[in-house]
């Protein structure tokens, strides 16, 4: 029974109690019947009993919402509370891990047992974000400098701590390892600004993530961490050959490309590329722009480097390598300028999401869309925020963006984060 309904029907009959005691005053003072008075055809006591029974109706439709309503407030209960424990048991589940790793160590022999780590990946499901780095809401170190979010649990799980404390990086999956590049350790505490710009990451098969973020610079690292989720160990791999921060990376063919970035006082077009199989970073051929702030993506076998800030312009073009050929290729420009935003795949087009204009001093909300099979970027529905917000909105193709009920993941800033 939909309560509006029900809501309806207790006004008419309150509407109509009222115009039949009007009628029984006016039938007493002309010392007439409401109804003889009307021309009606129903007696008084026909009416009443009509009103009797109507009433009775009502109460027993009020009955039956009261009970609804007591019942879905108790089932929104019970599922905050289910979802609670569930965020409790997994927290236990990672330290219950801790422990066992701690013994397993203890007894070099024996080999160590990675169901644990399994476990916890079966219970948060497939569409797992790993958050690296970054400030909580007071601008601090967040204390769940590595953790693992889901947003079908709604729960943020803290993982194994990285080896230092990361900013501005950029995060690079490949054969069931995260690496970790580059970056910086402090923002300036000076500079932060509160009208500043998002990060994005992409649910495969699912939606467009947005999630708030913060983008400064300060000493920096060459450095590379690297996660292996099997064995749920860190380790410091080779350093890049230039320390740098606000870089972009991506995989592809079983390489690890790292371009772009700066240093706080110039931007650069380097391009490096890891191959595990040889163990080192070489130098690649560079971008046609200095990009700092850029976003990157991998789609169909190329790589894509759009927006991105040179120190003295922020830049709407892109462009593209294909590593079978020699050279980067410039594409079409956005329709806006735009720095620290991100890019993500879905269904084979690029997204342009969100970002920073230095020239406006604010956050750019729009999003663009690009098919390389079309010579042009097209606006497609803009967020609802710019701003630094513990709001998680979604997209999907069709529908646009909506904000999700996800609180977990909190206020955090000047973090990377991708899907694994």
């Amino acid at each position: 029974m939909d309560p509006g309904a029900v809501r309806e029907v207790l006004k008419s009959a309150e509407e109509y109690h009222w115009q039949m005691e009007r009628r029984d005053r006016e039938g007493v003072l002309q010392g007439l019947h409401y109804a003889e008075s009307d021309g009606c055809s129903t007696s008084g006591t026909e009416d009443v009993l009509l009103f009797d029974q109507l009433m009775g109706v009502v109460e027993e439709l009020s009955g039956r919402v009261a009970t609804m309503e007591k019942k879905q407030a108790s089932s929104i209960d019970k599922v905050k509370y289910l979802r609670g424990e569930n965020g409790r048991l997994l927290k236990k589940v990672v330290e219950l891990n801790g422990t066992v790793k701690g013994l397993n160590s203890q007894i070099d022999p024996l080999p160590r047992d990675d169901s644990v780590n399994q476990l916890i990946k079966q219970c948060l499901g497939s569409d797992v974000i790993y958050l690296v780095g970054g400030l909580d809401d007071m601008f601090c170190p967040s204390s769940l400098g590595f953790s693992c979010f889901s947003p079908s649990l709604d729960v943020l799980i803290p993982m194994k701590p990285m080896p230092d404390e990361r900013l501005f990086n950029s995060t690079v999956a490949l054969d069931n390892r995260i690496f970790v590049l580059g970056g910086a350790d402090h923002p300036y505490g000076s500079s932060i600004d509160a009208g500043a710009d998002h990060f994005y990451v992409y649910l495969p098969k699912i939606s467009l993530v947005a999630i708030s973020a913060l983008i400064c610079a300060f000493n920096l690292y060459h450095e590379v961490c690297c996660y292996d989720t099997t064995s749920d160990d860190w380790t410091l791999c080779l350093p890049m050959i230039r320390a740098k921060a606000n870089l972009a990376g991506v995989s592809l063919c079983g390489k690890i490309y790292a371009f772009g970035g700066g240093d706080g006082s110039k931007s650069f077009h380097d391009v490096e590329v890891f191959d595990p199989a040889y163990g080192k970073w070489i130098k690649n051929q560079p971008m046609l722009r200095k990009r700092s702030a850029l976003a990157g993506v991998e789609l169909n076998g190329a790589i894509y480097a759009v927006g991105g800030y040179d120190g003295i312009e922020t830049w709407s073009c892109a462009e593209r390598l294909d590593p079978r050929e020699p050279h980067w290729k410039m594409l079409p420009s956005m329709n806006t300028q735009r720095c620290f935003h991100t890019l993500a795949v879905l269904d084979e087009k690029i997204y342009s999401i969100g970002g920073y204009n230095p020239e406006a001093r604010a956050g750019v909300a729009t999003v663009e869309l690009y098919d390389p099979r079309m010579p042009s970027w097209v606006a497609v529905k803009p967020m609802k925020y710019s701003k630094i917000l513990d709001v998680v909105e979604c997209y999907s193709e069709g529908c646009g963006w909506v904000n999700t009920a996800l609180k977990s993941i909190g206020r955090r800033s000047h973090c990377s984060a991708i899907v694994y």
